[in-house]
């Protein structure tokens, strides 16, 4: 359909962006950036110190003359600055080889069905220059595995607007829990779906984004080998709802959107929509690995102002997705 809302073209490239590559490599480059800044500054400081040394040594003989060891001349000591503290530092210290700023955490999670308690975090990573970055920046999510209180893993966002640990949830039917992530805030929130893999299976252990088996669904949003995204709510022009079948002991995740032209649809009385749902079920075979695959997709156009053409119900799979 022409002229499809922007605004969806945007969402939709998000979610073909790796998770971890790009992320990484914003971090490296400027890391190296400031290291450069780093030994430049620290040359420029040393020339000024051995100058102004020569200086001060030239004025204070012209005023008085040679120092005798026996009458030495006072000399007042200022304290050296040792710096901030590690308790005066931005950002918070979850057990990770960083700080993390613009803290967000969810506690009580039973990731394993085993009782233990775990933590998961949202935040961005402090910079070496011990600045908080901005809201734009690169986020992580970390995941307490083992209930002592102390971040085991972490993994980079795709993006972050408002985002932060929503909620866990077993969405395998296996007595695990699947870890719901907000990524973007809004009248449209979009969420992610995370993996969180204990020790000793087959897979490393960590917290990682669950990906779309081959085919998928690239139409409606579901491309294969891509992290899942969940999209509720409604904006102009674009409305979404997720709701869930057989849950918990089969779930089948029934996602849907639909997306108009609003420039359109005032100027003309004959404009559709165009509308997808797509059925999705988490398999975890073996517990070596988790991915969505697509039982069935449809979509289709209708013209403007019918209604949604699907369900969208306060709360499905035990979450609310409405923030």
């Amino acid at each position: 359909m022409a002229n499809i809302d922007e605004r969806l073209a945007r969402r939709l490239q998000r979610i073909a962006r790796p998770v971890v590559g790009p992320a990484f490599e914003v971090l490296d480059r400027r890391r190296r950036r400031r290291q450069r800044r780093r030994v430049v500054g620290a040359g420029i400081l040393a020339a000024t110190v051995v100058a102004g040394s020569i200086g001060a040594f030239a004025i204070a003989r012209a005023t008085f003359g040679d120092a005798r060891p026996e009458d030495p001349m006072p000399v007042d000591i200022a304290p050296v600055d040792p710096g901030p503290s590690v308790e005066d530092l931005p950002g918070a210290d979850i057990g990770l080889d960083f700080r993390l700023c613009g803290l967000q955490r969810l506690a009580g999670i039973d990731f394993f069905g085993d009782g233990t308690r775990g933590i998961a975090w949202t935040g961005a990573p402090l910079e070496e220059g011990r600045r908080c970055p901005s809201a734009r920046d690169v986020h992580v999510v970390a995941v307490d595995h083992d209930g002592d209180g102390s971040a085991d893993s972490f993994t980079y966002l795709p993006i972050c607007t408002g985002c932060r640990p929503y909620e866990a949830t077993d969405l395998g039917g296996d007595g695990t829990a699947e870890l719901v992530v907000l990524l973007q805030l809004g009248s449209t929130p979009e969420y992610g779906i995370f993996d969180v893999v204990p020790e000793g299976l087959p897979r490393s252990a960590g917290v990682v984004p669950i990906f779309v088996q081959p085919p998928g669904a690239r139409r409606a949003g579901y491309p294969s080998n891509q992290p899942v995204s969940l999209w509720a709510g409604g904006d102009e022009g674009f409305s979404a709802a997720i709701r869930c079948e057989g849950y918990p002991e089969a779930t089948e995740l029934v996602a849907a959107w639909s997306v108009y032209s609003v420039a359109e649809a005032e100027s003309d009385p004959n404009a559709v929509e165009e509308f997808h749902q797509t059925r999705l079920r988490l398999e975890e075979p073996d517990a070596s690995s988790a991915s969505f695959i697509v039982l069935e997709t449809s979509s289709g156009e209708r013209p403007v102002g019918e209604g949604a053409p699907f369900e969208q119900p306060p709360r499905a799979c035990g979450v609310d997705w409405a923030p």
